[in-house]
């Protein structure tokens, strides 16, 4: 099962005070294309740095020929959830959309998964999305899910239109290690002082 765990602390470009307006989409940013069927449950773990309006999800998919399951994208409180395990029937998504397959081309396409009425997410609240379906592991069989272009982020939130909202979205993947923190501050410091014994020595 593809578990992509990253932890989203954003600073959403405001159209105001309080929680963003206008309809706000989770989306993809991985740049390679992923299977999405009963062995590859695609999901993103991510904390919103502001209270933030969410439709639903907005990704970049298609189907294969063959493929006959639905599709389902859920939003829950908390940490990943097997969608699988004899547990998830006791929660109680946030937010579930599912899509049969005529809703898909043989072709990479926008699909949005929106919701009747939009779900508001707490700032420093984590939340996880997943994305599941029984469809078959043949290639023929599967859903296909690609990230935005250009966009090296695991997750991100975006407009209508795919157009990306979020000013910054740090990954847990990229952020240094502690000891590579710890070096970087010294290697600072010493940049520091060697430039005041700079200054001090030129007047």
């Amino acid at each position: 099962m593809m578990r992509n765990s990253v932890y989203l602390t954003t600073m959403v470009l405001l159209l105001g005070a309080g929680s963003v307006q206008g309809s706000i989409f989770v989306s993809a940013g991985q740049p390679d294309a992923k299977e999405v069927d009963r062995l590859h449950t695609q999901w993103w773990a991510f904390t919103p740095g502001q209270d933030t309006d969410i439709s639903g999800g907005l990704f970049s998919m298609k189907r294969g020929p063959k493929t006959v399951e639905d599709i389902t994208l859920d939003i829950i409180e908390g940490g990943f959830q097997d969608p699988y395990a004899d547990g998830y029937s006791d929660i109680t998504p946030l937010l579930s959309v599912t899509l049969s397959p005529d809703r898909f081309t043989q072709s990479f396409g926008s699909i949005v998964f929106e919701a009747p009425e939009p779900i508001t997410l707490s700032a420093g609240t984590t939340y996880t999305a997943i994305l599941y379906s029984l469809a078959g592991t043949q290639g023929s069989q599967q859903y296909f899910l690609k990230g935005i272009s250009g966009s090296g982020n695991s997750i991100l939130f975006v407009d209508a239109n795919g157009n990306p909202v979020s000013a910054d979205v740090p990954s847990q993947a990229h952020m240094p290690e502690p000891s590579t923190l710890l070096v970087w501050s010294l290697l600072g410091g010493v940049a520091g002082v060697a430039g005041w014994r700079r200054r001090r020595l030129s007047k």
